[in-house]
């Protein structure tokens, strides 16, 4: 669906790039209740499924790959740089960071079956949770900022040491107590 290669929302310009039934129905309403077209489009921006129905883009080339014939919705202009081929060639991309998450949780039972306990954080841009099964516990810290963010572990969470075991960045935190996380960064721990 694309989320595994990165692809992003496009933003179209002109109603008459949308496909979405509902999108151009609303598009009418709003017009005859006398809202102007960049409001409207902002809000379609915003919530249109058409935004996310782009054709996958297998490589740079025209269509991206997808058809040799017109496909039924534009292609995003970034499947330049955003494209499966790639992803497959880069080592560090999205697509394999996937595939390596995936295989961590299909090797730990605590990411499978363990206990969801959710972290409560002062701050809104950080979700935060431990995964507990047994003597086992995964912490997994998110920042859904585009900015750094502090995460603070309370104090009634103990531990011993910290297994880092995937992150989106290249820095294995040794420690979590209060860390501030840079942009959009993800970190998944064992709890010793």
């Amino acid at each position: 669906q694309g989320e595994e290669i990165g692809m992003t929302n496009i933003k179209f310009d002109n109603i008459s790039d949308y496909r979405d039934v509902e999108i151009l129905n609303f598009y009418k309403k709003a017009i005859n209740e006398g809202i102007s077209e960049d409001e409207i489009l902002n809000g379609i921006h915003a919530h249109g499924r058409d935004n996310s129905r782009t054709p996958m883009q297998w490589d740079d080339s025209d269509n991206a790959g997808f058809s040799g014939g017109t496909p039924w919705i534009s292609v995003n202009p970034n499947h330049v740089e955003i494209n499966v081929e790639k992803e497959l060639s880069d080592k560090s991309s999205i697509f394999h960071y996937y595939r390596k998450m995936i295989k961590i949780k299909k090797q730990s039972p605590v990411l499978i079956y363990g206990k969801f306990i959710p972290l409560k954080q002062k701050n809104k841009f950080i979700f935060s949770y431990i995964r507990s099964l047994g003597r086992m516990r995964i912490l997994v810290v998110l920042n859904f900022n585009n900015d750094i963010s502090r995460f603070t572990l309370s104090k009634k969470i103990r531990y011993g040491e910290i297994n880092f075991i995937i992150g989106n960045y290249d820095n294995n935190a040794d420690q979590i107590d209060v860390v501030d996380l840079l942009p959009y960064e993800a970190r998944v721990m064992e709890l010793i």
